[in-house]
């Protein structure tokens, strides 16, 4: 009896199997052993077409309509999501067995500043640098450049030959009344550096003559080889879902935060809840509480052990913390930058170091055989 490819669809979504179809689909491309997030809407909820592009993708031509429906929903949902690679991914879509846009997981770009040099991020080293771990035991990151680069130049110690050698650079220009070299060194005085310069001699919207220049004395102090700390841009394989609020109330934190706390609290001990919480494990964590608190009530019960708090958590599937930075703690929260506390090394991948764009071969060899450098190190924020 022939069926329509609607009828088809509607029997998949409602069969007995969903649970291993998203289970193969997890394993693919992942590999984390966890549910593949394909959600948008609040507390993660899966869209209806996201749902029936995932069950129905082992399916040809059904998986790819419906898959390209959900792309579509997407688009019209999440307009970050409108960009050239989403767009190519859906229309390879068609194409059985590759995941639409809709599947594909967004993560974060961050940006880290530090006197050090190295290869790799690595939580080995966590306690080793200048941080105090204010906010959780983790490698430390701003989604906010400008923090990452004030915190390199905080942090990374005078090179008081550079600079002298500098202010000879800059008198020289004076004596000659060349205004526009002592502009650009000025700008070295104030930490930039000779990818700054690079930027700027590429950037049109300055004159020939001083794209020139900005070329001329950023090679010039590239030679000299000062000691001005390390600048990386990272890709972060988590979503917001995943990282709880430092200042948020329980109540607002997405689902699987939510999950995990009230998880984690139910697990204490009776006895560590009569004896420091007054019986009431609502005094652990309850909706009004925020992040932070939650936090401090945990690292108390769990002072002294190996698997602290962080662990409990990434054990459930949060793999870090968020807090608006510094410069946008005050602002509504439309206006705020993050940074970000992750426990997971592995979840990390550099993009750039000093600007210059690591080979995405060599990245993923790194990462497939687990090289370890001399060069690993990690400091907080």
């Amino acid at each position: 009896m022939a069926i329509s490819m609607a009828e088809l669809a509607k029997q998949l979504l409602t069969a007995k199997q969903p649970e291993r179809y998203a289970e193969v689909m997890d394993r693919g491309p992942y590999s984390t052993g966890e549910p593949l997030n394909i959600g948008y809407g609040a507390d993660d909820q899966m869209s209806p077409l996201d749902a029936a592009a995932l069950i129905t993708s082992p399916v040809p031509v059904v998986g790819d309509v419906t898959g390209l429906a959900a792309d579509v929903d997407m688009y019209m949902r999440d307009p970050e999501s409108r960009n050239i690679p989403n767009y190519i991914l859906s229309a390879a879509g068609v194409v059985p067995f590759v995941p639409a846009a809709s599947q594909i997981r967004k993560g974060i770009k961050a940006y880290h500043g530090t006197p050090q040099s190295f290869d790799r991020f690595s939580t080995e080293y966590i306690d080793t640098g200048e941080g105090a771990q204010q906010y959780g035991r983790g490698l430390y990151f701003a989604e906010n450049e400008k923090v990452a680069k004030e915190y390199r130049d905080q942090l990374t110690p005078r090179d008081l030959d550079y600079e002298d050698w500098l202010m000879g650079k800059y008198k020289d220009a004076e004596s000659n009344q060349d205004y526009a070299r002592m502009e650009m060194y000025e700008r070295a005085m104030l930490n930039e550096t000779p990818q700054d310069f690079k930027d700027l001699a590429a950037d049109v919207d300055y004159d020939e003559d001083y794209r020139g220049l900005a070329a001329e004395v950023g090679e010039e102090i590239e030679e000299y080889g000062p000691d001005l700390g390390s600048m990386y841009e990272v890709n972060i394989d988590v979503e917001p879902d995943e990282l709880l609020d430092w200042y948020q109330p329980i109540s607002q934190q997405s689902k699987k935060v939510r999950d995990a706390v009230y998880a984690n609290r139910d697990a204490v001990d009776q006895k560590i809840v009569d004896d420091y919480f007054d019986g009431d494990r609502n005094n652990i964590v309850n909706d009004e509480m925020t992040g932070m608190r939650y936090m401090s009530n945990m690292d108390q019960i769990n002072a002294g052990t190996i698997d602290g708090t962080e662990y409990e958590l990434a054990e459930k599937g949060v793999k870090g913390i968020r807090y608006a930075d510094a410069f946008t703690r005050h602002k509504s929260p439309d206006k705020q930058s993050m940074n970000y506390v992750i426990f997971d090394d592995r979840l990390i991948s550099i993009a750039k170091k000093y600007g210059v764009a690591i080979p995405v071969a060599a990245a993923m060899l790194a990462r497939a055989t687990g090289e370890d450098t001399s060069k690993s190190f990690q400091e907080e924020t």
